[in-house]
């Protein structure tokens, strides 16, 4: 009988053989040329939260320390997410933080250093889940004078083990009614700045909650409501007042109380929040008229029409304790 011999590593590759007429054929399976090495793929943790470090572990097994040198290349489906040496052992270790949420097809391929072929281990499934998230919501004046700059910050942050930068959008509601919406910037903020909050709301506090709607790899998440607070244009204390024959104030630094410029197109009502009674008067200085409908009582609110370019108000007592007055944009 003729044989063929065969080679120890070869044989070592677990080739299938088979008797033919006497001849005995050699059936290589594919990745033979690896030296009949294995690969075994794990992942941990699995499942996994967006943003979280997963190890990925291949273990090559094969019948020498030389057999099993070489590199590793760790691929989910068809894109390479990348490739490490083994150690003496066979043993290949590569971490990745990039998965997005939902199911992936992992495997590594075994490249042997003396070139003899690749072997391919079997696909795992790895279960990335979505990330839970937190809002805070940070008001850099909290009370802050009508008109004056200042901004409500939102920051979304992922809750560990989750990890990343959410992107996405930010609502803002103001007493439970939806207001504004941002974008979050690349740091996973959003602002809602005071002064778009000015037109189309009077003085006053209000609760202010801001709510992240979430994107495909972090849930959404809302804010603890905070209160913000817009205080009308606060004024000098009047120590002495002069009316000229029209009966309009002489208006000097010791007498002057409230100016403000008129917001072009707003309706704007002044509300008397002082014990006082508040007079009102229009134009420019040297050039003030009074403004029509009288006085403004304690408590009471009135409007003075649109396209006044200014406007002051000054209290029809010398004997005034009050603080500001509020004035409304609507």
């Amino acid at each position: 009988m003729i044989t063929t011999k065969v080679s120890r590593r070869v044989a070592s590759a677990a080739v299938a053989l088979a008797t033919v007429g006497g001849v005995v054929a050699v059936a290589a399976p594919a990745g033979a040329g690896a030296v009949g090495a294995t690969v075994a793929l794990s992942a941990s943790p699995n499942p996994s939260t967006h943003g979280q470090a997963v190890v990925l572990t291949a273990k090559v097994t094969a019948a020498t320390a030389a057999d099993r040198a070489g590199s590793v290349t760790f691929v989910d489906g068809a894109a390479v997410l990348g490739s490490t040496t083994t150690s003496a052992t066979g043993v290949a270790k590569f971490t990745v933080k990039t998965l997005d949420a939902g199911t992936h097809s992992l495997s590594a391929q075994f490249a042997p250093t003396d070139g003899s072929g690749t072997v391919g281990s079997s696909t795992i499934t790895q279960t990335v889940q979505v990330a839970g998230t937190t809002t805070t919501l940070v008001s850099s004046n909290p009370n802050a004078n009508y008109g004056a700059p200042g901004a409500l910050t939102a920051t979304v942050k992922p809750v560990a083990p989750g990890a990343g930068i959410p992107t996405g959008s930010v609502d803002f509601f103001v007493d439970g009614g939806w207001y504004w919406s941002q974008p979050l910037d690349a740091a996973g903020k959003a602002k809602l700045m005071l002064a778009d909050l000015y037109p189309a709301y009077y003085a006053g506090t209000y609760q202010i909650t801001a709510q992240y709607t979430g994107d495909p790899n972090n849930d959404g998440s809302t804010s603890a409501p905070v209160a913000q607070t817009l205080i009308g244009i606060s004024t000098v204390p009047v120590t002495s007042l002069t009316l000229n024959a029209n009966g309009l104030p002489v208006f000097t630094p010791r007498s002057f109380t409230m100016s403000s410029a008129n917001p072009v197109g707003c309706n704007v009502t002044i509300t008397n929040n002082t014990p006082n009674t508040v007079a009102l008067a229009y134009g420019t200085p040297g050039s003030w008229k009074v403004l029509r409908g009288g006085a403004i009582a304690p408590g009471a609110s009135k409007g003075i029409g649109v396209g006044l370019a200014n406007f002051t108000g000054y209290f029809t007592t010398t004997a005034n304790t009050a603080n500001y007055v509020a004035i409304h944009c609507v």
